[in-house]
């Protein structure tokens, strides 16, 4: 496995990621073969074990995307919750609304970039004929206990309701509808 440090020349490319729609393929694979890997843009936080990175390089990559960002954004981003107007008030609010957004669009960009970085590992880097990263393909999430309780009370609520109608076709459609839900299993 390649060690990735993240330094000036992974903060550059990571800049011009953002910035640069066009040469987002090229910097992407640069970050790949600097040894940047989808494990790099996963917190730290992961309980799954899956971050590759340390806290300060995942504040580093976040901060360089924000940094690509408006002024306002930027601002907006770093303004601490303790210095916003009340929560509940209109003005609270809309900062907090306005905060989230700027930070889900960075959220985006780094998940946007482990995706094409994932995609280049499934494929050892190597791009489609078209020149494309093609992004690795999306593994189902395992059903957990909940998804099958809630699945669970959808077919008793769809058994429940056969007296209201009791076409035996629509029944069959229901039955067939919550079934679909708890397939999978718990894991």
């Amino acid at each position: 496995m390649t060690t990735f440090t993240y330094n000036k020349t992974a903060r550059e490319n990571v800049n011009q990621y953002v910035a640069l729609t066009d040469q987002r393929t090229a910097k992407v694979v640069a970050l790949y073969n600097a040894g940047m890997r989808k494990g790099h843009t996963i917190t730290p936080a992961n309980k799954q074990g899956l971050s590759l990175t340390n806290p300060t390089d995942w504040a580093k990559l976040h901060g360089d995307i924000l940094a690509t960002q408006s002024e306002a954004d930027q601002a907006l981003a770093k303004m601490p919750n303790k210095s916003m107007a009340e929560k509940g008030t209109a003005k609270g609010d809309k900062q907090r609304a306005d905060k989230k957004r700027v930070n889900n669009r960075v959220s985006k960009y780094v998940t946007d970039l482990g995706a094409k970085l994932a995609g280049l590992e499934k494929n050892d880097g190597a791009l489609t004929k078209d020149g494309t990263v093609k992004r690795a393909p999306q593994v189902a999430k395992p059903k957990s206990v909940k998804d099958i309780r809630s699945a669970h009370t959808k077919l008793a609520n769809a058994c429940g309701d056969v007296t209201d109608h009791p076409n035996i076709l629509e029944y069959t459609i229901r039955l067939a509808h919550a079934l679909e839900a708890i397939q999978g299993g718990a894991k």
